[in-house]
C-alpha cells in the first residue's frame, strides 16, 4: 500500500513561473519514490505538484473548504470539501503520512504551525515536518531569534535545500 504526503503550498502559483516547475518535478519525485499525494486541490503549487505525482503514477487526493468556490485542478482524482478550516486540518492528519510544505502564503504557514505544533505537542509522530524553498529557511530562523521557542522542538522541523534531497528523505520514511 502506497503511503501518502501531504504538500501544502500557494494555490496563486503563476505556470510559467519558476515555483510551479519545481512544483512539478517534486511531484514527480514523490510519485517516484512510490508516495501518493494530498494537498488543498486547487491551482497554482498545488495543481504542479499533483501533476508531477500523475506523471510518475501516483494519485492524488484533494481537501478544499466549503466556502471556496474553484474547482479541484485537473489532476485530482478524488476531492472532498470541509466545512471549516479546522476540519480541513484534521483531514490532513488522519490521512497523510508525511507532510512538505513549499512556497505559499497565510493558509501554507498556517498548516505548517498547526502540524508543527502537534508534532511537538506528542501529538503526530508523522515528522519532521518538511520545508522547501530558502523561505522557509529564513522564517525558521526568524522563529529562532525573534520569538519564544524552545530549540528542542526544532527537531520537528527540516528545512529541504534541493529537490535532490528529497528522494533520500523520502524513501527513508517509506517503511
Amino acid at each position: 500500500m502506497r503511503k501518502t504526503i501531504a504538500v501544502f503550498g500557494s494555490a496563486v502559483a503563476e505556470k510559467s513561473g519558476p515555483e510551479y516547475v519545481t512544483a512539478v518535478e517534486i511531484g514527480r519525485i514523490i510519485g517516484e519514490a512510490g508516495y501518493d499525494l494530498l494537498c488543498g486541490g486547487y491551482g497554482g503549487i498545488m495543481e504542479a505538484v499533483c501533476k508531477g505525482c500523475r506523471e510518475a503514477g501516483g494519485r492524488c487526493r484533494g481537501i478544499g473548504l466549503d466556502h471556496f468556490k474553484d474547482p479541484p485542478n485537473p489532476y485530482i482524482d478524488m476531492f472532498v470539501k470541509a466545512a471549516t478550516l479546522g476540519e480541513r486540518l484534521d483531514y490532513f492528519i488522519v490521512n497523510a503520512d508525511l507532510f512538505l510544505a513549499l512556497p505559499g502564503g497565510i493558509g501554507t504557514v498556517a498548516e505548517v504551525m498547526f502540524v508543527w505544533d502537534l508534532a511537538k505537542s506528542c501529538q503526530t509522530e508523522k515528522t519532521p515536518v518538511l520545508l522547501y524553498g530558502g523561505g522557509w529557511k529564513r522564517f525558521l530562523n526568524a522563529l529562532r531569534e525573534d520569538f519564544i521557542i524552545d530549540p528542542e522542538f526544532f527537531r520537528h522541523i527540516l528545512a529541504v535545500g534541493s529537490p535532490d534531497e528529497l528522494p533520500i528523505l523520502l524513501r527513508g520514511r517509506r517503511t
